[in-house]
C-alpha cells in the first residue's frame, strides 16, 4: 500500500521525464516501521532514480519496484535503467554525491531512518548498468484475534 502511495507522490516528476513506474506488488503482511519514515526512504529512491535516467537518457526509461519476503523481513527493491553508479564514491557517507547538484546526504540519511527502524539499506551489486537498492524492514507480528 505505502509503494502505491508514494508512486503517486513521484509521478509527476516521472512524468515530467518521461519514466515509467512498475510495480505490481503481491499481497504481503505489513512492515514494523513507521510509515511518514520509510514513505521518504521510497521518495528519495525512487526521485534519485529518476534522476539518474534523466541524466544518462536511456532507451528503456523505467523504475522498477519490487516488495517480497525474504527470510523474516520485508525486502523492497526501487531498481531504475539509469546509467547505474560510481562506485568510486561512498554513496552512504555524507556528504558524498554523484550528482553536480547534490548534498550527498539523502541516502546517508535514508540509510539511517531504514536502519533505525530495525532494517537494512544497500546498493545490490548485481553486475548492470542500471542502480538496484534494496532496503528491509523487520514484518510486524501477527496479533491474534481477541
Amino acid at each position: 500500500e505505502l509503494v502505491t502511495q508514494t508512486f503517486r507522490l513521484v509521478h509527476p516528476e516521472a512524468t515530467e521525464h518521461r519514466v515509467a513506474l512498475i510495480c505490481d506488488p503481491p499481497p504481503l503482511p505489513p512492515a514494523l516501521a513507521n510509515r511518514v519514515q520509510i514513505a521518504q526512504v521510497m521518495v528519495n529512491l525512487m526521485r534519485n532514480a529518476i534522476q539518474a535516467i534523466a541524466q544518462t537518457q536511456p532507451k528503456t526509461r523505467q523504475i522498477t519496484v519490487t516488495t517480497r519476503i525474504a527470510d523474516s523481513d520485508l525486502l523492497v527493491q526501487v531498481e531504475d535503467t539509469g546509467g547505474g553508479v560510481d562506485t568510486s564514491i561512498d554513496l552512504f557517507a555524507q556528504f558524498e554525491t554523484s550528482k553536480p547538484d547534490g548534498m550527498g546526504l539523502g541516502l546517508s540519511f535514508s540509510r539511517s531512518i531504514v536502519e533505525s527502524n530495525g532494517g537494512r539499506l544497500w546498493l545490490d551489486d548485481h553486475k548492470t548498468p542500471s542502480s538496484r537498492f534494496c532496503f528491509t524492514l523487520p514484518i510486524a507480528p501477527e496479533v491474534p484475534n481477541a
